[in-house]
């Protein structure tokens, strides 16, 4: 079972997350769909797709459109379907969410009894 830690936007802000893994971000509580809608609209672009689009026209209430639009971008993903890692997993998506879990604890460390043993539980985790 891996830890929960919200990290939020700010957390999650100069990463450069896929839709699955900002799907699969969500579902272990580290962003809310706030932090996903913000994300979203930080990346529009001119050559977004309307499902793009669309996700930047939600509002944080509209769960139900968030989760189904979200779960249509992760399926035009060339990559499959990211789930909890297993021991020593190579996916680059899952190092990538280690890294931001791990420089969370980092930067908020003054908040952790135990920052070390923080960190040690998110390598066993991951």
């Amino acid at each position: 079972m891996l830890s929960t830690y919200y990290i939020g936007y700010e957390g999650i802000r100069e990463s450069a997350l896929t839709w699955q893994g900002l799907r699969w971000g969500h579902a272990q509580g580290y962003i809310s769909r706030a932090d996903i809608l913000r994300y979203a609209s930080d990346r529009l672009k001119e050559d977004s797709s309307d499902l793009e689009y669309e996700l930047y026209q939600c509002k944080p209430e509209h769960t139900y459109r968030i989760d189904g639009i979200l779960a249509e971008l992760a399926r035009h993903e060339d990559s499959p379907e990211l789930t909890d890692p297993e021991p020593g997993s190579t996916d680059p998506r899952h190092t990538l969410w280690l890294y931001l879990l791990l420089k969370h604890v980092y930067e908020h460390r003054k908040n952790f009894d135990d920052p070390l043993g923080e960190v040690e539980i998110l390598h066993a985790d991951f």
